[in-house]
């Protein structure tokens, strides 16, 4: 899931009492260390430093994401973009392993953690489809 990091956090504080400051300093690591597009994407497809500075500098004015910018002045396609993306999210460190690093709890804690996690998306999951499903017309 690529946005379940931000609700596992949430989850680890208000479903089992971790500290917030310690899931707001994963977070924040985990921000810092997320390779960049434009870095991958030079890395990946060649774009050379003034194709870099020129997306970025259009990216600084205009608050647009890397990818739509390089599209849009014909440097990467697509399905280039795509891929980075793909990359970008699976190179990013987990916010679990992170508060494991931080000592915060164990590699065991953390797998019963995510179990936990896993099993109250589940409930509310089933809840969902119960609260809000379609009425029947007779």
């Amino acid at each position: 899931m690529a946005t379940s990091t931000n609700f596992f956090g949430s989850f680890l504080i208000s479903h089992l009492g971790v500290d917030a400051k310690y899931v707001c300093l994963a977070l924040e690591k985990q921000k810092s260390e997320q390779q960049k597009i434009g870095e991958l994407a030079q890395a990946s497809y060649a774009l050379d430093s003034m194709d870099l500075i020129t997306v970025l500098n259009k990216q600084s004015q205009t608050h647009r994401p890397f990818g739509e910018i390089a599209m849009e002045l014909g440097l990467l396609n697509q399905q280039q973009i795509e891929e980075l993306l793909t990359r970008q999210s699976e190179s990013r460190k987990k916010i679990g392993d992170i508060l494991v690093e931080m000592g915060v709890f164990s590699e065991s804690e953390k797998e019963t953690h995510l179990k936990s996690y896993i099993n109250w998306l589940e409930g509310l999951a089933a809840l969902g489809k119960a609260t809000f499903s379609q009425p029947t017309l007779h």
